[in-house]
């Protein structure tokens, strides 16, 4: 403060990688000086860090977590999206999308099958102010399997035939048991 009772001060600041440097100085003859040390780093865009296969063949009795993680400068958002360019949202109890970018498909029953979640084609975006990006396409497919709702009885050393329709969503593993119940008579589970 000056005799008048007016404050005149001047500043310069300098900066420097990572790190400002700020000085004052006051009429009254008074030096201060702040060393102010904050992260100026270099804006970066967004890079991958973790990426989903590009084929994701699962059961719908385990279901399927896939991981997508980005960084950046700043650091970039993590979104999911579906092959018409829109946003993967959570839907019913069968597909969730978590805020650190996973995306998980939960076990289902065979009745619960929804090809626009079980069979279809996801990319993860990573974007920030500097940047956008995207995965390569990421191909889920759902092999369901449920119990039969009814045994097929033969009797031994006849032909029989039975028509099963597999669809190519639903490829997997068939599982066919035959049991001898009693002499001359199988059980096809």
């Amino acid at each position: 403060m000056d005799e008048s009772g007016s404050v005149r001060d001047w500043f310069c600041v300098s900066i420097k990688p990572k790190q400002i440097r700020l000085n004052l100085t006051f009429a009254s003859k008074r030096f201060f000086c702040a060393v102010i040390m904050c992260d100026v780093s270099d804006p970066e865009g967004p890079s991958f860090l973790v990426e989903p296969p590009s084929h994701v063949d699962f059961s719908n009795n385990t279901g399927v977590k896939l991981d997508c993680m980005a960084n950046g400068v700043p650091q970039p958002t993590v979104e999911w999206l579906q092959t018409d360019g829109s946003r993967v949202t959570t839907f019913q109890r069968l597909r969730h999308v978590l805020a650190n970018g996973t995306l998980i498909l939960s076990p289902f029953r065979a009745e619960d099958y929804v090809q626009d979640v079980h069979a279809t084609t996801y990319k993860c975006m990573a974007s920030s102010s500097i940047g956008v990006i995207l995965t390569r396409d990421i191909r889920i497919r759902a092999a369901t399997s449920s119990k039969p709702t009814n045994n097929l009885e033969f009797k031994t050393g006849n032909v029989y035939g039975h028509k099963c329709d597999v669809t190519v969503d639903h490829i997997g593993v068939m599982r066919v048991e035959i049991n001898q119940t009693e002499p001359g008579y199988c059980v096809v589970q």
